[in-house]
């Protein structure tokens, strides 16, 4: 049946609509054998292998491969040039009645447009041979059937030159195929079928064909007797998840900065393999796509903004971010501003700035569920010695505060030393403090600790945050509160917050939570609770840190060649949809597990916590 559907679709006039149907099927057709170990027996039957090229071995750090046109417009700053570009390969065609090559392509732009084209030639072959990528796990394939001595040939439809596509093909790590057959030296090409009985001719029929395009290299080849398997380019598996639905709306409006970030998550890690699940199933690839690019971004927001003279990196997530700023500015070879890991927690800060009876009930306005002896022990860091019973707070803050209150005389002498103590750390470790010369930096996201520290020291600081949230505290007209993405330009951004605990996750310490500190002797020394990372949760710290390094690399390395400028709808929208379209596996998610005890005395799971489970 599906013999006669190709043959009809390749030799009878039928409607667009009719075409796109049997396409349907025997693109469905397809599909059956992208299993990678019955796609390896198959190849490792043939005789003589054929690949396509372009998104089937090699792909490109851009969504659409006409990207490079708008990079190359920007670059040069040549208006309307990928439509000029498009013209002169066609009027080459045209004129020279033959498939042509780079060079053909360029004559004829000089002769349409009368601009000197060398610059322009040269830059998209720069720009081909820095942004091309293998499919890995291609390569792989590839690779063991050349271990298996099977004679390998590529055929492409192309204009590039021979010597540029093999500077591509082996700086992706393909070497030693037998043959090279490109259009544009041949005049003939794989969509035309010309291509297919010359290779009989050489070869005989005991040939397999792989390629993405279901029209060249599946139903052609086909159509003289030649086996084909159809393997989705990266975009095409993309497209076939939910994911796709969310960020549709970017894909039509991108620019070239939005072109290239997309092509990072789709064709270098989340989509690269033909052989994918359709989900992000590795905690490496979830990692790169979801903490990388948010913090690589974060990064750059502060790098870009801060003009003071010193950086403080809050505890605890700070511990791992002043690392990656000091490697982002390494990779970026950026100055690096003075900067220190600075310890404090809601609880430390809070604690410190509370001065008489009736402020006690400061305390208890955030988020705490567990016991109420739990609760004195970790929070108050007093015995408690009544009944023990569950609290949740802020909803049963009535009911606790009396019992606060009881405790008075031995919780406000306490926290008057905690606050010496506290102001002796900030002396050693900051010095003096001028007002709004120091920056913090955080995640966010209402501002707490800024606000508590400024009451302790009597002195305004710029905070530097990721996101927001719907309960900032801008606690005096003086405060400065700089948020990367703020929620007042756009709602959507507080899905940043909402999910980012899964941010949390790794960018934590080696230590607990900062409970207070204390003098002993003379020496102010910090005091933490009694939080342990386990094996496991370090095992994945480390692969996550790897990840992000890894993205802040790859970013790098393009801002030599582009100063990526991404839409923050984007980063937002593709930071959201990973969560919310279930593309994340069980596997990776059930790595998650942390214990915040200023908030709980239990070990939960983070997607859990968030309802995306």
């Amino acid at each position: 049946m599906k013999k006669v559907l190709r043959k009809i679709y390749a030799k009878f006039p039928l409607s667009q609509n009719f075409k796109e149907k049997i396409r349907k099927v025997l693109k469905n057709d397809s599909k059956e054998i992208l299993n990678r170990q019955a796609f390896f027996h198959h190849l490792e039957k043939a005789k003589v292998i054929s690949f396509d090229i372009f998104d089937t071995l090699i792909s490109r750090v851009v969504y659409n491969p006409d990207d490079i046109f708008y990079l190359i417009e920007e670059q040069l700053n040549i208006p309307n040039f990928i439509e000029k570009r498009k013209k002169a390969e066609n009027y080459a065609r045209e004129q020279l009645k033959k498939d042509v090559n780079l060079d053909e392509i360029y004559h004829a732009y000089t002769e349409l447009y009368g601009e000197k084209s060398q610059e322009i030639k040269d830059l998209e072959i720069n720009l081909e041979l820095e942004l091309c990528i293998p499919r890995k796990d291609m390569l792989d394939i590839y690779n063991k059937l050349k271990a298996d001595n099977k004679k390998i040939i590529l055929t492409s439809d192309m204009y590039l030159p021979k010597k540029v596509i093999i500077k591509m093909l082996a700086k992706c790590g393909y070497k030693d195929f037998d043959t090279l057959y490109l259009s544009n030296e041949l005049n003939k090409r794989k969509d035309t079928q010309e291509i297919w009985p010359y290779l009989i001719q050489k070869y005989g029929k005991n040939i397999v064909h792989v390629g993405d395009n279901i029209q060249s290299d599946y139903i052609n080849p086909q159509n003289f007797g030649i086996k084909a398997l159809k393997i989705d380019s990266p975009r095409e598996s993309f497209s076939k998840t939910e994911m796709f639905n969310y960020v549709q709306e970017f894909i039509n409006n991108k620019n070239v900065s939005d072109s290239l970030y997309l092509g990072f998550f789709v064709n270098k890690i989340v989509f690269n393999s033909p052989f994918t699940t359709l989900k992000i199933d590795t905690i490496e690839d979830f990692s790169y796509v979801f903490h990388g690019f948010i913090i690589n971004s974060f990064l750059e927001y502060i790098c870009t903004n801060n003009k003071n003279e010193e950086i403080l990196f809050l505890a605890r997530e700070g511990y791992n971010l002043q690392k990656l700023y000091k490697y982002y500015c390494q990779k970026n070879d950026l100055p690096e501003i003075d900067n220190k890991y600075f310890l404090a927690s809601r609880k430390s800060t809070m604690t410190a700035i509370i001065k008489n009876v009736n402020e006690l009930e400061k305390i208890l306005d955030n988020d705490y569920q567990g016991t109420i002896k739990d609760y004195f022990s970790q929070i108050l860091d007093i015995d408690y010695n009544g009944e023990n019973f569950d609290i949740k707070l802020p909803d049963q803050k009535e009911k606790i505060l009396p019992i606060i209150k009881n405790y008075s005389k031995v919780i406000l002498p306490k926290y008057k030393i905690e606050k010496e103590n506290y102001l002796n750390y900030i002396q050693k470790t900051v010095g003096e403090i001028k007002n709004n010369k120091v920056s913090i930096v955080d995640l966010g996201y209402s501002g707490t600790i800024q606000k508590q520290l400024s009451e302790m020291t009597k002195k305004e600081f710029t905070g530097y945050y990721l996101v927001n949230s719907s309960k900032v505290k801008k606690y005096s007209e003086k405060s400065q509160l700089n948020f990367l993405f703020n929620i007042n330009d756009n709602k959507e951004y507080e899905k940043i917050y909402n999910y980012s605990l899964i941010l949390e996750y790794f960018l934590t310490a080696p230590h607990g939570q900062l409970i207070r500190f204390t003098k002993v002797k003379n020496k102010v020394e910090p005091v933490f609770n009694n939080e342990t990372i386990s094996q496991n949760k370090q095992e994945t710290i480390n692969k996550i840190n790897i990840s992000v390094k890894n993205c802040i690399d790859d970013f790098a390395k393009l801002s030599s060649i582009y100063k990526i400028k991404t839409s923050k709808n984007l980063i937002c929208r593709l930071y959201t949809c990973m969560i919310e379209s279930g593309i994340i596996t069980r596997n990776v998610k059930d790595q998650f597990m942390f214990m915040d005890a200023f908030c709980s005395n239990e070990e939960r799971n983070v997607f859990k916590i968030i309802s995306r489970y």
